[in-house]
C-alpha cells in the first residue's frame, strides 16, 4: 500500500493492501499503522486500535502510532490512556507540539491546570506565536 490510496480515500483498497503486506510480514509495524489510518477513516476506530496497538507492540518507538492511538482513545473518553500515549510521544519527540498540545487539553478537561499551563506553554514555546488548537 501507498499512502497516496490513503490520501486519495482509498480506505479499501488501503486496507487490503495492508492486509496482505501482514500476511507477508506479520511483523511490519508500518502495515499494521497504515491499516489502522485507514480503518479510522471508515468509522472503524474499534479495528484501528488493535492495529495501532499491534504496530507499538511491534515497535514500541513508534509515535505516529502511539499519536493516533492517543487521539482515538482521548474522542473515546479513555483520558488517562490518551495522557499515557501523549506523553510517551513527548518523550520520543520533545519537539512534538502537536502531543503537547492534546496532552494539555486532556490535563485541562481533568481539572489539571498546572499539567495543562505546562504542556500549553510548552506549544507556545515551540510554535511561538501560532494560534493554539
Amino acid at each position: 500500500m501507498n499512502n497516496k490510496q490513503v490520501e486519495y480515500e482509498e480506505y479499501y483498497k488501503a486496507i487490503e493492501d495492508s492486509s496482505k503486506a501482514i500476511t507477508l510480514d506479520p511483523d511490519n509495524a508500518a502495515a499494521f499503522f497504515r491499516r489502522g489510518v485507514a480503518y479510522h477513516a471508515i468509522g472503524r476506530s474499534d479495528l484501528a486500535l488493535k492495529d495501532w496497538d499491534t504496530a507499538i507492540e511491534i515497535n514500541p518507538n513508534n509515535a505516529s502510532a502511539l499519536e493516533r492511538r492517543g487521539r482515538s482513545h482521548a474522542y473515546r473518553g479513555e483520558y488517562e490512556q490518551a495522557i499515557k500515549d501523549f506523553g510517551r510521544v513527548i518523550q520520543l519527540r520533545s519537539d512534538n507540539s502537536a502531543a503537547f498540545n492534546s496532552r494539555g487539553h486532556l490535563y485541562a478537561h481533568l481539572a489539571d491546570c498546572e499539567r495543562a499551563l505546562q504542556d500549553i506553554n510548552m506549544v507556545i514555546e515551540l510554535e511561538g506565536n501560532h494560534e493554539l488548537g
